[in-house]
């Protein structure tokens, strides 16, 4: 389970998991080929706090969003863009989303197994619904004002 967090955008290349139960460390990335440039944990209910039988409050991680960056030097002219990946919480393994995004706007938890991520590429705004107990992608849409 997961009780605490701090994340701070640096050049951060991976992320260390400690299970305290079995006392083993786990690595989410296989290497560190990339920068880790936004992390966002996923709580369910929205606002993360759900209310146990003893009305206790508990916050629960369903997911973690992370958008990284190659490391690799950039051609002139090139910006750099980010490849998203989802890890849950039950397993923490990694799972690519999308890939040559420019940002991550925001996400939005609709149901247990329901993730909005809005995100920016090519200067237009799009949004991503994903399963996740499928752990994919059902839809990938621009956004329009009507």
């Amino acid at each position: 389970s997961l009780s605490s967090v701090n994340y701070i955008k640096s050049n951060s290349r991976n992320i260390l998991f400690f299970n305290t139960v079995d006392k083993k460390a786990h690595w989410l990335f296989p290497n560190n080929d990339q920068v880790i440039v936004n992390v966002r944990f996923i709580t369910y209910p929205a606002g993360g706090v759900r209310l146990s039988s003893d009305s206790t409050q508990q916050k629960v991680t369903t997911s973690i969003l992370i958008a990284s960056e190659d490391r690799a030097p950039l051609a002139a002219g090139s910006k750099r863009l980010q490849n998203l990946f989802i890890a849950l919480s039950d397993d923490y393994k990694l799972t690519p989303v999308v890939e040559g995004i420019d940002s991550i706007l925001g996400h939005h938890q609709t149901s247990e197994n329901n993730l909005l991520i809005f995100y920016l590429t090519n200067g237009a705004a799009k949004v991503i619904d994903y399963d996740l107990a499928a752990r994919k992608v059902t839809s990938d849409t621009l956004l329009t004002a009507q």
